[in-house]
């Protein structure tokens, strides 16, 4: 029902790795891959039921075997193997792990300072981990306002140019590595409207 011709049975792999994903595996490098056994649709779907479970014995309907014979010979004809449980990898994602997240820090830009509203901040962020950072997203007040696609990561900016600006804002920084792993820090933007 989902298109995957190739199989009725799927597992996810981090495509970083090559190996089986875990929570920590991004969406980017997932990719979902079936365990190769071509059958007919009738092998894999109760036509009877077709949001339901695979029929258990799918030869019953009368139609299968006019289907599955040519889907058979067809995937023999073109080197289709059928593959089992086995072949599933059996190492997990060891790229996309808590140890390998960036760790990022915010500079130049401190949270118990009192800026003025014309004050220019030259937002300044670095990162340590295993991997380098391929960019990073700042939101302020949860409003997108900037990515940065290249080091160093630097975001110059006054508080009179951010919308709906505050007294406090909150200053959200997100960065990506060149593996896609993600780490989040926030900091607290003080601003006084007094001149």
């Amino acid at each position: 029902m989902r298109g995957i011709w190739q199989g009725g049975e799927t597992y996810t792999i981090d495509t970083v790795s090559g190996k089986l994903a875990t929570e920590y595996t991004p969406k980017e490098t997932q990719k979902e891959v079936a365990i190769q056994n071509v059958r007919s649709i009738l092998y894999w779907v109760d036509k009877s039921n077709p949001l339901g479970p695979p029929p258990t014995d799918p030869a019953k309907d009368p139609q299968f075997e006019r289907w599955e014979v040519p889907v058979r010979l067809w995937a023999e004809a073109n080197g289709f193997v059928d593959e089992t449980s086995p072949s599933i990898p059996t190492e997990v994602d060891d790229v996309h792990t808590p140890e390998n997240m960036p760790r990022l820090s915010i500079n130049n830009l401190v949270s118990s300072t009192l800026y003025g509203l014309s004050d220019t901040i030259p937002l300044l962020v670095t990162s340590s981990g295993r991997y380098p950072l391929s960019r990073v997203q700042i939101f302020i007040n949860d409003r997108f306002v900037a990515e940065l696609p290249y080091q160093p990561f630097i975001y110059r900016f006054s508080p009179k140019d951010i919308p709906d600006v505050q007294e406090t804002n909150s200053v959200r920084v997100v960065g990506i590595d060149s593996v896609y792993n993600r780490a989040v820090v926030e900091t607290t933007l003080l601003v006084r409207f007094d001149g």
